[in-house]
C-alpha cells in the first residue's frame, strides 16, 4: 500500500508541484542518493514539505522522505491515513511521548532513509529561525546519520500561518543545501550539537532569502527589511491557540525583536 500510495502520490501532485512554483536548487549535491541521512532545515510554510520532497525526488525517483509532523496532522483524515500508509512520522510536542518520534526516526534511518526534521518544531510566523528543539541533536547523535542542513525561501509567500494562502503561478522558492557532517560526542551533549546544526541551518537561510529573484517592497509582510540575525536561533514567542492573527503576529514580533530567549 505504501508504494502505491508514494506512486500515486508523485504521478498526481509532482506535475502541479513542478509547474505551480518557479524552484531553484543549489547544493543538492551534497545530499546522498542512498543511505541514511537527517535533512534539517527552517520551517516557514505549510509548503515546506513540499518543497523539500520535491528536491528528493531530483535525486532519485524513488527517493522518500520521511518528515517528523506534529501529531495533530494524524487526526485529520483523510490526510492522517495517507501520511501514516506513507512513513510519516507524528510528533507529540510537549509530551513524553514525544521520544517515541525519535525512535522511529532513528529506525527509519537504520533501514538506510532520508529523514527530514524542522528543528523549530513549527513555523516562524516572522520568518527569522527560532530557537530549536533539541530533537535534532539527540537523533544525530544516537544515529550516527549524516546530517544536511536546509535553508528555503519563498514557500512563505503561498501559504504560512496568520496569513490569507496565495497561490499565485510561478512564483519563486530557493532552497539551498549544505554538505552533510557526522557529529559524535566529541561535538558534545544534544544540545551543543543542535547549535551546531541550527548555525548550519541559518546559513543556508541566509543564503537562500539573500539570492531569492524578487525584492519585497517596504510593505510587503512576506520580506521583512530588518532582517535581525543576531536574533536568529535565540527566541520563542509564547503563542496559544486563543490568540487572533494580529495578537500572535504582534507577540512574535516582539519576542523576535524584543531581546526575549
Amino acid at each position: 500500500m505504501a508504494d502505491f500510495l508514494f506512486k500515486l502520490g508523485v504521478t498526481v501532485l509532482r506535475p502541479p508541484v513542478l509547474s505551480w512554483f518557479k524552484f531553484d536548487v543549489r547544493g543538492l549535491d551534497w545530499v546522498p542518493t542512498d543511505g541514511p541521512v537527517i535533512i534539517a532545515s527552517n520551517h516557514i510554510s505549510h509548503m515546506d514539505p513540499f518543497a523539500l520532497a520535491r528536491t528528493g525526488l531530483l535525486l532519485h525517483p524513488t527517493r522518500r522522505y520521511r518528515f517528523l509532523a506534529k501529531a495533530e496532522l494524524f487526526e485529520k483524515q483523510p490526510l492522517a491515513w495517507a501520511m501514516r500508509r506513507l512513513g510519516q512520522i507524528p510528533v507529540d510536542r510537549g509530551t513524553a511521548a514525544a521520544s517515541d518520534s525519535l525512535r522511529s526516526a532513528r529506525e527509519a534511518l537504520e533501514r538506510g532513509e532520508a529523514v527530514v526534521i524542522f528543528p523549530e518544531g513549527t513555523v516562524s510566523v516572522t520568518f527569522v529561525p527560532m530557537r530549536p528543539h533539541t530533537g535534532v541533536g539527540r537523533l544525530a547523535l544516537d544515529s550516527g546519520a549524516p546530517v544536511v542542513p536546509a535553508g528555503v525561501w519563498g514557500t512563505h509567500r503561498s501559504m504560512t500561518k496568520y496569513r490569507e494562502r496565495d497561490l499565485s503561478w510561478r512564483r519563486p522558492v530557493t532552497i539551498d543545501y549544505g554538505p552533510p557532517r557526522v557529529y559524535t560526542s566529541d561535538d558534545g551533549d544534544a544540545h551543543a550539537v543542535t547549535e551546531a546544526i541550527f548555525k548550519r541551518v541559518i546559513a543556508e537561510v541566509v543564503s537562500a532569502r539573500a539570492r531569492y529573484p524578487e525584492a519585497p517592497g517596504p510593505d510587503d509582510w512576506w520580506g521583512p527589511p530588518a532582517w535581525p540575525i543576531e536574533r536568529a536561533g535565540r527566541w520563542r514567542p509564547k503563542l496559544d491557540k486563543s490568540m487572533t492573527p494580529a495578537d500572535a503576529l504582534a507577540e512574535a514580533h516582539a519576542a523576535m525583536a524584543g531581546g526575549r530567549d
